[in-house]
C-alpha cells in the first residue's frame, strides 16, 4: 500500500467518525431541546401508572433492598437502572430522561452501523438520520419508561448481529448474547429472538465448519446464561421457583386472548389499571377460584390456561381477534397506556412538528419500500426479516401498546435507510415500470397502516381522548401528591377538550373539596352526577361536601346511593358508619363498618371505631382486642392508642393507659382528646400538679375545649383554689352554656368562698 492509499485511508477513517460525531450531537441536541421545551410543563416530574411503580421499585434497591423478596413479576433490569441513578444522583427525573437521551442518541450510531453492515454505508447514515429526528423514539427518550432503554438495547443487539455479517468476532456473538438477555428483562418477549439466533449462527455461516457454527452457538449460550442465570437463580431464592424473567406470562397472555379481549389492554379487574393491583388481582382471583394458595408459577399456570380455554372455544373469534391485533400493531396509531405523545407535542413545537412530518404511518411504507427492492440481497439480511415477524407475532400474541410494538422501529428503520437507496437508484436508471409497480403496493400498505384506528377498535382512545386520558392520570397522580390547584388545572384542561367526561368532573370536585372549597366542588359533583347518572363516585364526594356541612341527612342519602351503585366504596360505607354513629344509631353504625372491614379487611380506622361501639355497649375485652388489631394494622393510629388508654383506664390498669396515651401524644402532640385523657388519670391517681400541667396544655393548644377547662377547674378544687376552679368552669359556660355539671360545680364552689 502506497503513501497516497494510506492518506486515503486516513482521510474516509476521520470522515466516517466525523459523520458518527455529527449523528450523534444531531439526536442530542433534538432530544435536548424538547427536554428543554418540557422541562417546565406539570407534568414533567409527575409519574403515573408504569412509570410511578418502576421509581417506588427503585427507590427501595436504591435504599439496600437490591435482592427483594419476590419472584420478579414486572421485567427488572428498568427499575434497576433507575436504581442504580438513584443512588448516584439521588431521586431526580431530570438526571435519568439526560441520561435516557443520552442512551438515545448512541441507539442512533448503532443503527447507522447496523445499516452499513447489512446494507450499505449510505444507506446506514440515512437509517441513522432518521432515528435521530424520529418522534416517537424522542418521546420515548424523555420518558419515564422502559420503551428508550429497549430501543438502546435492541439497536445495540442488531448492530452486534450486523457485525458478524463483516467478520465473526467471539467477543461479539458472546454480546449478542448477553444483550437478548439484557433485553429479556425489560421486554419478556424478547425471548423469542434466543432460539432464531441459535438457528441462524448454525445456517448462515455455512461456509464455517459444523464445529465452529457450534462453538458460536455455545458461545452466544455462555453470553445469555450469564445474564440470565443470576435472574433465575435470584427468584429461586426469594420464591422459592426457578423463573427466567418474570411470573406474568400468564396474566397477560389472558388479558390479551380472552373472550372478551378487542386487541388491546384491560385488566383483571375493572378499573384497577394501575400496576398497583396488576400482580394482587391476578393472585386473587386465580386463588379464589382455585380456593387455595399459589405459588407465582401456579398463578401464572392458572391465567394461560384460562386463556387457552377461552381460545378452545371459540377458534374462528380469536382468530379474528388475532387479525385485529396484527392490524393495530402496524397501524400509525400509538396506543396509549398512560402517556400520550399528543399530550406532550402540545407543550412541544419541534415534536408537533416532526409527529405531524413523520409518525409510523410514513416509517411502515418507507420500511416496505427497503423490503421490497432489497429483496436481491436476502439471503444477508433475512435476519432483519425473522424479526419484524417475530416482533409482530410476540406482540399480538398478548395486547397492544405503542411501547410493546417499539421494538419494530429500529428494523422499520434499517428498511427504510435501503430503500430511500435503492428508490433513488430507480429513479436515476429512470425504471418508471419497476417504480410504478413499488409505487402502487406502498400506496395500499400505507392506506392500510394510515386506516382509521378506530375502525380496528372502536373504543381505543385517539387524539383529544389520547390527550384526555394523560391529563387525567397527570391529575391524579397530582392530587395524590397533595397538589391541589396543579391538578385542577390538568382536570380543566380535561374538560376543555371534553367538557361532559364525568370522571375529570368528579376528580375536579374532589380537589375542590380537599382545597375546602364546598361550593365549587359540590357543583361539579352535581354536573358529574347529571352527565352520568350510574358513576357512584360524585355522589359519594357530593356526600362528603354534604358531611362536612354538618347536613347530616344529605350525606346519608348521597354515600347510600353511591354504595346502591357500587358496593365496593370502602370509604362510602365507612362514613354512612359515621352518620349512623353521630345519629346514634349505633346498630347501623356496627354494620357500616363491619361491612368497610369485610370489603378492606385492613381498614383500621373503621376497626377502631368497632372498638369504640363495643365499648358503648360495655364489651371492653372485644373493644381491646379492636383497638389492638387497629394499632397492629397501623402503628400510627394515634387515635386507636387513646382509645386503648381509655379501655385500660376503665380496666383498672392505670399504668398501660398512661403508656396508652402517652404513645397517642407522641404520635401527635396536638391531639388534645389523650392530652385531656392522660390529665383526668393524673387527676384521679391524685398527681394534680402533673394533671394541672397537662390541663393547662390542652387548653393552651385548644381554648374552646370545654372538657379541659372543666377538668382543670376540677384540679383546682381539689387543690382548695376555688377562684382558679370558678374562672375555669365560667369560661365552660362561654362555651357551652348548657353544662349544667359546671353550673352546679360553680355553686359549690360560691357557697366554700362564702363560708
Amino acid at each position: 500500500m502506497n503513501k497516497k492509499d494510506l492518506t486515503g485511508s486516513k482521510k474516509q477513517f476521520y470522515e466516517g467518525y466525523l459523520f458518527y460525531l455529527i449523528l450523534f450531537l444531531l439526536a442530542f441536541f433534538l432530544r435536548f431541546i424538547y427536554l428543554l421545551e418540557i422541562k417546565d410543563t406539570h407534568f414533567f416530574n409527575i409519574l403515573v401508572l408504569d412509570a410511578k411503580s418502576y421509581s417506588d421499585w427503585a427507590k427501595e434497591i436504591a435504599g439496600g433492598h437490591w435482592l427483594g423478596t419476590e419472584i420478579f413479576y414486572q421485567a427488572p433490569l428498568y427499575p434497576y437502572f433507575m436504581g442504580l441513578i438513584y443512588k448516584i444522583f439521588g431521586e431526580n427525573v431530570f438526571v435519568i430522561k439526560f441520561i435516557q437521551i443520552l442512551l438515545g442518541s448512541s441507539a442512533c450510531l448503532f443503527i447507522a452501523k447496523a445499516g452499513e453492515n447489512f446494507f450499505s454505508k449510505t444507506a446506514g447514515r440515512i437509517s441513522g438520520v432518521l432515528l435521530a429526528v424520529y418522534p416517537v423514539a424522542i418521546f420515548f427518550d424523555a420518558l419515564i419508561q422502559k420503551a428508550g432503554l429497549v430501543l438502546f438495547l435492541f439497536s445495540w443487539f442488531l448492530y452486534l448481529i450486523s457485525s458478524l455479517n463483516i467478520k465473526v468476532k467471539n467477543r461479539n456473538i458472546l454480546l449478542s448474547g448477553m444483550v437478548p438477555g439484557f433485553l429479556s428483562l425489560t421486554r419478556e418477549n424478547s425471548l423469542v429472538f434466543i432460539p432464531l439466533i441459535m438457528i441462524w449462527l448454525l445456517l448462515y455461516f455455512e461456509s464455517c465448519p459444523l464445529k465452529k457454527r457450534f462453538l458460536m452457538v455455545a458461545v452466544f449460550s455462555a453470553g445469555l446464561l450469564m445474564v440470565l442465570f443470576p435472574v433465575s437463580v435470584r427468584n429461586k431464592v426469594v420464591g422459592g421457583e426457578f423463573h427466567i424473567t418474570t411470573s406474568q406470562f400468564g396474566p397477560n397472555f389472558f388479558i390479551g386472548n380472552n373472550a372478551n379481549a378487542n386487541g388491546i389492554y384491560k385488566p383483571l379487574k375493572e378499573k384497577r389499571s394501575d400496576p398497583l393491583y396488576e400482580r394482587k388481582d391476578a393472585v386473587d382471583l386465580a386463588e379464589k377460584a382455585l380456593g387455595r394458595r399459589l405459588t407465582p408459577g401456579e398463578v401464572s399456570d392458572f391465567w394461560f390456561k384460562r386463556g387457552l380455554g377461552d381460545i378452545k372455544n371459540d377458534v374462528s373469534g380469536w382468530i379474528a381477534l388475532m387479525f385485529k391485533k396484527l392490524l393495530l400493531s402496524w397501524n400509525r396509531a400509538e396506543v396509549i397506556d398512560g402517556e400520550g405523545i399528543e399530550t406532550y407535542s402540545d407543550h412541544s413545537f419541534m415534536l408537533k412538528i416532526l409527529f405531524f412530518m413523520f409518525h409510523f404511518g410514513i416509517l411502515a411504507p418507507l420500511g416496505l419500500i427497503g423490503i421490497i427492492l432489497n429483496m436481491q440481497h436476502l439471503k444477508k439480511n433475512y435476519i432483519l426479516h425473522l424479526f419484524l415477524a417475530l416482533i409482530t407475532i410476540s406482540v399480538a400474541l398478548f395486547y397492544i401498546f405503542a411501547r410493546y410494538r417499539y421494538p419494530l422501529v429500529p428494523v422499520l428503520i434499517l428498511f427504510s435507510g435501503a430503500g430511500i437507496v435503492e428508490f433513488a437508484e430507480l429513479i436515476r436508471h429512470r425504471s418508471y415500470k419497476r417504480l410504478v409497480f413499488v409505487a402502487g403496493i406502498v400506496l395500499f400498505f400505507g392506506l392500510l397502516t394510515n386506516w382509521s384506528v378506530k375502525n380496528i377498535v372502536a373504543s381505543i382512545e385517539t387524539g383529544d381522548t389520547k390527550r384526555v386520558l394523560s391529563l387525567l392520570n397527570y391529575g391524579k397522580m397530582l392530587q395524590q401528591e397533595k397538589k391541589y390547584k396543579e391538578s385542577i388545572d390538568c382536570f380543566k384542561k380535561a374538560l376543555h377538550i371534553d367538557p361532559d367526561n364525568s370522571e375529570a368532573l368528579y376528580h375536579l370536585g374532589d380537589n375542590y373539596y380537599n382545597l375546602g372549597d364546598y361550593s365549587g366542588a359540590e357543583k361539579a359533583f352535581k354536573k358529574a352526577i347529571a352527565i352520568s347518572p350510574e358513576f357512584a363516585k360524585p355522589y359519594s364526594g357530593l356526600g362528603l361536601v354534604y358531611y362536612n356541612q354538618k347536613l347530616f341527612d344529605q350525606a346519608h342519602t348521597c354515600f347510600t346511593k353511591a354504595v346502591e351503585l357500587d358496593n365496593t366504596l370502602v370509604e362510602t360505607h365507612y362514613n354512612l358508619g359515621l352518620i349512623a354513629y353521630i345519629r346514634g344509631d349505633y346498630q347501623e353504625a356496627e354494620n357500616a363498618f363491619k361491612k368497610t372491614i369485610h370489603i378492606k379487611s385492613d381498614h383500621d380506622r373503621a376497626i377502631n371505631n368497632l372498638g369504640l361501639l363495643y365499648r358503648k355497649k360495655g364489651f371492653l375485652q372485644e373493644a381491646l382486642h379492636a383497638f389492638d388489631k387497629a394499632i397492629h394494622i397501623n402503628p400510627d393510629n394515634y387515635m386507636a392508642y387513646n382509645n386503648l388508654g381509655i379501655i385500660y383506664q376503665e380496666s383498672g390498669i392505670p399504668d398501660r393507659a398512661e403508656l396508652a396515651f402517652s404513645k397517642s401524644l407522641e404520635m401527635n402532640p396536638g391531639y388534645v382528646d389523650a392530652r385531656n385523657n392522660l390529665g383526668l388519670l393524673f387527676y384521679r391517681q391524685n398527681r394534680l400538679n402533673e394533671a394541672e400541667a397537662v390541663f393547662k396544655e390542652t387548653v393552651g393548644m385548644a381554648p374552646n375545649h370545654a372538657e379541659a377547662h372543666y377538668n382543670l377547674g376540677l384540679v383546682y378544687g381539689k387543690q382548695k383554689k376555688p377562684e382558679q376552679a370558678i374562672r375555669e368552669w365560667q369560661k365552660v359556660l362561654e362555651i357551652d352554656p348548657n353544662h349544667a355539671r359546671a353550673h352546679n360545680n360553680i355553686k359549690v364552689a360560691q357557697k366554700m368562698l362564702q363560708q
